[in-house]
């Protein structure tokens, strides 16, 4: 069998099962462990799997511009950022980090409710700067010019010192085995302080993230207290995260 060929089988698989195992795969292939391993690691070169420990999962749609992922899903991201509203009292404090759904989440605010944000998205800080109730904190930091989000020492510690009632997280990629992930390490760091300072942790993803992985974890599943994605969603999809004590919502 040539290469190519058996890397596209590892792709039917993937596609079919939503994950590929490397024992599995060297037996029901007829080749070593090696030539699995190797042909993982192409496939995750190209960009078209994510190696893990053990095989591999769905790469996560993210790994592409700011401005290629507004255009991915938008309606789905207008009913999240809908549900999310649900959320939301007068005068709460809210982290919002980066993304294409967060910043849809910004745009849909009432005009008459007062917020205060804090936010590593320069993007949502613009969309928000007209909003007549809403008081803007933008942190500082390292541009990551791709995801358009500010990173760094001072930016961890920053949200060291702030509390809020919600985090609105942009997911990068969720799966339950794997957990919650992202493409950048100095963005883990942030999330990371954003969940352990916050109340409530709700996560916003568009489907085509649904359990997939990233490159840098961010922490296990039960992070999150809520994780709000799209109706299309099977509900079987969902249960994983739900038996993990997560409440979740398909809008």
């Amino acid at each position: 069998m040539l290469k190519e060929e058996r890397q596209q089988i590892i792709l039917d698989v993937l596609k079919r099962r939503g994950k590929v195992v490397a024992a599995e795969l060297a037996k029901e292939l007829d080749v070593s462990a090696d030539t699995v391993q190797r042909d993982l690691k192409e496939l995750s070169r190209s960009g078209l799997l994510q190696r893990v420990h053990g095989g591999g999962l769905p790469r996560s749609p993210a790994n592409t511009t700011f401005a290629q992922r507004q255009l991915q899903s938008p309606e789905a991201k207008a009913h999240i950022a809908l549900a999310a509203i649900e959320f939301l009292q007068e005068d709460q404090t809210l982290f919002m980090d980066g993304g294409t759904t967060t910043l849809q989440l910004a745009r849909s605010l009432p005009a008459h409710m007062r917020l205060n944000i804090i936010t590593n998205s320069p993007p949502l800080a613009v969309a928000l700067a007209d909003h007549p109730a809403v008081q803007i904190i933008l942190l500082g930091g390292q541009l990551i010019k791709e995801s358009l989000i500010t990173v760094g020492a001072g930016t961890v510690n920053a949200v060291r010192q702030m509390r809020a009632d919600i985090f609105f997280m942009g997911v990068c990629s969720a799966h339950p085995d794997v957990g919650l992930s992202t493409l950048y390490l100095d963005e883990t760091y942030i999330k990371q302080a954003m969940i352990a300072n916050a109340n409530l942790v709700i996560g916003l993803m568009s489907p085509e993230k649904l359990n997939t992985a990233s490159s840098f974890v961010v922490s296990p599943i039960t992070s999150l207290t809520h994780l709000i994605t799209e109706k299309s969603v099977p509900e079987e999809a969902l249960l994983p995260y739900q038996e993990a004590g997560i409440q979740t919502i398909r809008a």
